[in-house]
């Protein structure tokens, strides 16, 4: 009984983000990226896996906004302070990596802030 109820927890989950709306897509990868860009400012030693995933979810967003002339800008300003972080971490050039993770998360929080707000937050 218990492990037909995780199973089925588990599906439930697993299946939950293929409803979630366009815009919830897009703020999810922008929340990964800046997580990851976070990690890489933390450590920047060993930051070139976290920097090659912030790159990934930032194209990621700004594939899915590019259709929206508002977005577009900060979606391409995300996707170029991303590729920076990739570069600087490549390098191994610890504070180039942290000014470039630094730079990751004031983009993510520009395009976040330009995002329509949940729905959760409009009925407050």
């Amino acid at each position: 009984m218990f492990l037909r109820g995780v199973l089925l927890s588990s599906l439930l989950l697993a299946c939950a983000p293929s409803h979630a709306a366009p815009v919830d897509r897009v703020r999810a990868l922008l929340y990964r990226a800046d997580g990851e860009a976070l990690v890489a400012r933390l450590h920047p030693d060993a930051a070139r896996e976290n920097a090659d995933a912030a790159a990934r979810f930032a194209r990621q967003a700004g594939e899915r906004v590019a259709g929206d002339p508002l977005l577009r800008p900060g979606g391409r300003a995300l996707e170029r302070a991303a590729e920076n972080l990739r570069s600087a971490a490549r390098e191994r050039e610890d504070a180039s990596v942290r000014d470039a993770a630094i730079e990751v998360a004031v983009r993510v929080r520009e395009l976040d802030a330009l995002l329509p707000a949940p729905p959760i937050a409009r009925s407050w």
